[in-house]
């Protein structure tokens, strides 16, 4: 299903550079932050350090290859099309390969968005009793009817702990967040740059924080004694992958996809990697505190109520733009597929969530859950699907070569894989952005792997650069499916040795 029409549920190509950068870091720097200066001195600078590199440029690597896919579906060469990943897997993979992929990305997308709500949820629930010293519920269990408390319990994730209610903070944060997904993903930009912009101010805050308490360097060794969180942490915090699809399908054409998945990886990176680093070397972080806990701890008089305020306006901005963009992505490929109209949509991505929320309201034992689970699922989703899908574009791409002639070619007598017949054709020249820069084509019997076939978009365009051919290349020629193959491979490995490692620590 191609096109942008606003009428079947989709937005317009509107988002300009800055909300591109803005929408990727918010979707990248999520609540895990927070548990980023324990880490750093449980594990230490270096190894943590280098996995968020090593993150960072993985996650970039897996996006700029599904673009690459995307961009092989034909009419969708300069992305003036639509395609979700649903949609492309329905194109390259075969049928358990498309139901596999809309089972686990719907799983995903539903499962990080019920975490982020239950979270601001109690969060706005704290809020409200820590300003008020009074908060409200309609709980449902065990005692059904109106609950109300005037202090916080002891030990507890939130003011309600042990019943099933439906709390006021819940009803705020709803109100606040549904008409955001019942919006398109261009409609939301305007909360997605102030988000950003009030994080980033948030950070600077947080640094300023750290410098007035003090910094004390030994309190983080280059390598600690416990190694057991890295990998499925700052694999879990890199896990923004399957957002892609729906952000290059409404930006603006003139925004350079490689410059923004790029900039705002590093830019999001250095976050990382400053905040684990001076606050823990500022904070003394004790059993399950996290960076909010331990500021709130270590601070007195004024500086401790502002880093109350901290506590309580953080996970608020970051968790609240992030529950609409997930539905938004849940609606946009349930309807690309044809399996709902816009209506369903529109329950299932904007309304489902929040209703199988509300028994899991005030405990943290299914947030946890869900975050241990979704390490397996969004890994899946988020490195190794979008690699397999450019991997399958690359093969069928060499193996068929098609004559596209205005309509979808079949694949060997199916509409399973339609490849534009300029697939066939290869080029030497690309520009930083890996388009073309000459549209003259070669004979079609050449097919060797290092050419570098004219779709728009390329994900290794640095590999058919004169410089890697001239150097890199003279000694490691390797076509850019395999190097695909070995990251996925790698990234599979790194998934299971970090959900050993946390099945260790859990028992």
């Amino acid at each position: 299903m191609m096109g942008d029409d606003k009428s079947k549920g989709f937005g317009a190509k509107e988002i300009t550079y800055f909300g591109s950068f803005a929408l990727l870091v918010n979707n990248i720097t999520g609540a895990g932050i927070v548990d980023l200066p324990v880490l750093f001195q449980q594990a230490g600078w270096l190894t943590p350090t280098i996995a968020v590199i090593f993150m960072m440029v993985l996650g970039a690597l897996s996006s700029a290859m599904l673009c690459e896919a995307m961009a092989s579906v034909p009419g969708n060469d300069r992305f003036q099309g639509r395609v979700e990943l649903t949609s492309l897997s329905k194109i390259l993979f075969n049928k358990f390969g498309y139901y596999a992929t809309q089972i686990v990305l719907n799983v995903s997308l539903q499962a990080m968005n019920m975490s982020g709500i239950i979270i601001a949820a109690q969060t706005m629930d704290w809020m409200l009793l820590q300003i008020f010293s009074w908060n409200g519920a309609l709980e449902f269990y065990p005692h059904p009817g109106f609950s109300s408390v005037t202090s916080p319990p002891t030990g507890a994730d939130s003011p309600f702990d042990g019943s099933i209610v439906l709390s006021l903070g819940f009803i705020i944060v709803m109100l606040l967040s549904v008409p955001l997904g019942i919006f398109n993903l261009d409609e939301n930009m305007w909360v997605q740059n102030a988000a950003f912009i009030l994080t980033v101010c948030i950070f600077f805050m947080w640094f300023g924080t750290f410098f007035a308490i003090g910094l004390d360097f030994e309190r983080i060794p280059a390598v600690g004694s416990d190694q057991t969180q890295v990998l499925g942490q700052i694999i879990f915090d890199f896990a923004y992958v399957i957002t892609i699809p729906s952000w290059v399908n409404e930006k603006r054409e003139n925004v350079s996809i490689n410059y923004s998945l790029w900039s705002s990886g590093i830019f999001s990176a250095l976050i990382y990697i400053s905040i684990g680093l001076f606050g823990g070397w500022a904070l003394t972080i004790s059993g399950d505190e996290n960076l909010l806990d331990a500021l709130t701890g270590s601070t007195t008089g004024g500086l401790n109520t502002f880093a109350v305020v901290l506590s309580y306006a953080f996970p608020l901005i970051v968790l609240l733009p992030g529950i609409p963009v997930y539905s938004i992505i849940v609606r946009y490929n349930l309807i690309e597929t044809e399996l709902c109209g816009l209506k369903w949509a529109n329950f299932w991505g904007v309304l489902f969530p929040w209703i199988v929320s509300i028994p899991f309201l005030t405990g943290d034992g299914f947030v946890n859950l869900l975050n241990w689970s979704s390490l397996f699922i969004n890994g899946i989703v988020n490195f190794i699907i979008p690699m397999l899908l450019f991997i399958v574009m690359r093969r069928m791409s060499k193996l068929k070569w098609y004559e596209y002639e205005g309509s979808v070619q079949t694949h060997e007598e199916s509409a399973r894989l339609p490849i534009e017949k300029e697939i066939a054709a290869v080029e030497s020249d690309t520009d930083e952005e890996g388009e073309l820069t000459d549209r003259s084509s070669i004979d079609s019997t050449s097919r060797d792997s290092n050419k570098l076939p004219t779709t728009r978009y390329h994900a290794f365009a640095c590999l058919y650069t004169a410089w890697w051919k001239s150097s890199i290349g003279r000694v490691l020629n390797v076509a850019p499916e395999y190097w695909a193959w070995f990251l996925t491979a790698l990234i599979t490995q790194l998934i299971l040795v970090a959900i050993v490692l946390n099945i260790v620590t859990a028992v």
